[in-house]
């Protein structure tokens, strides 16, 4: 082939080069979202009662990392009307509206917070059976404490894991070479037996 050639156009033919992979989906890590219960309830109580609409937006990306049916606006849908109701809750005393406005708006963010945490016990509730821990996550409990039990069991979901041995791969030896079977000596003929004839 001389140097003065043309380079040679690609082959119209050939099949199409493989797209780069997309990376697998990344789970999160459980460890990473432990916190101490009474942590989340005081802050409960230095944010008079925001914190725990804050607590499902900050683990909302952890969440979804192990779902296919993610939470989306959700947890923002919470947490705006948690101001709302606070904000609306302060202007109405100041306006002397009657208690029953403001009560719509506690129970809509009651209601709201409700939807959250069950859903939220779901996807726990997969991960525990997709990973085969011995634990459950109780709906009464979530009814009653929401987000404080829920903490309270993605820390005993951590603690889990943690405690469950790793499954190591065995590597596999080549097969052993089996022994060759020892030749065999002749055996010496045995003389002619009479009563063969």
């Amino acid at each position: 082939m001389s140097e003065d050639a043309p380079p040679e156009a690609p082959n119209p033919y050939a099949p199409p080069r493989d797209a780069p992979a997309a990376p697998p989906p990344r789970r999160s890590s459980f460890a990473s979202e432990r916190r101490p219960v009474l942590l989340v309830i005081g802050l409960s109580i230095l944010t008079l009662g925001l914190y725990p609409s804050i607590w499902f937006l900050r683990r909302q990306p952890f969440l979804d990392a192990m779902t296919d049916k993610p939470l989306g606006p959700l947890p923002r849908a919470v947490l705006g009307l948690t101001v709302a109701a606070t904000i609306g809750g302060v202007v109405l005393g100041a306006l002397d509206a009657p208690p029953s406005v403001t009560n719509s708006l506690n129970m809509a963010v009651a209601v709201a917070a409700l939807i959250l945490g069950f859903r939220v016990a779901g996807i726990l509730r997969e991960e525990v059976q997709r990973r085969r821990l011995d634990l459950g996550v109780s709906s009464i409990a979530v009814f009653f404490f929401g987000c404080f039990y829920l903490q309270y069991k993605i820390n005993r979901i951590a603690d889990a894991i943690d405690a469950k041995p790793k499954k190591r791969k065995k590597k596999r030896s080549p097969p052993s070479p089996e022994p060759e079977p020892e030749p065999r000596a002749p055996s010496p003929e045995a003389p002619d037996d009479p009563r063969r004839d």
